[in-house]
């Protein structure tokens, strides 16, 4: 989702020690040369690099205050972004980003008609599974 990459920028671009304003957050989301001083680290070795370009600039901006009137993000008085711990709790929570199934019932009613309802949509169990450490997976096997 285009949040948790927004997040994830702020996060990857702070971590190398270059401001993270929200031109610099853009170019690294669009992949486009940015105003950051000659010899800082290299953006484009970053994972999120170029993984914005199917947004506009002006899009980013719209999604970054909405960010940070939502309590993710907060604006420091030099203009750069940090973020809150609501938004490392997001970024650090596997299920946030899991791939889900829909669990569903059916029932047969009185005129012998099947009918389906979704009752809920909960993480896919196999995703998780295969996110635990292999020596987990492997004990967990011996115990089923």
């Amino acid at each position: 989702n285009d949040g948790r990459l927004f997040l994830s920028t702020i996060q990857q671009i702070s971590g190398v020690k270059v401001p993270t304003v929200l031109e610099n957050a853009i170019s690294v989301l669009s992949a486009t040369e940015s105003s950051i001083a000659p010899g800082h680290f290299d953006l484009s070795s970053l994972s999120v690099w170029g993984a914005g370009k199917h947004r506009s600039g002006g899009w980013w901006k719209e999604l970054a205050l909405l960010l940070e009137s939502d309590g993710y993000i907060v604006l420091s008085k030099s203009g750069a972004y940090d973020l809150t711990p609501k938004a490392y709790r997001l970024l650090d929570d596997p299920l946030s980003s899991s791939p889900t199934v829909r669990v569903t019932c059916a029932m047969e009613s009185e005129d012998k008609k099947m009918l389906k309802k979704e009752i809920a949509t909960v993480p896919d169990p196999q995703h998780l599974f295969r996110k635990l450490d292999p020596h987990i997976q492997r004990l967990f096997g011996l115990l089923v």
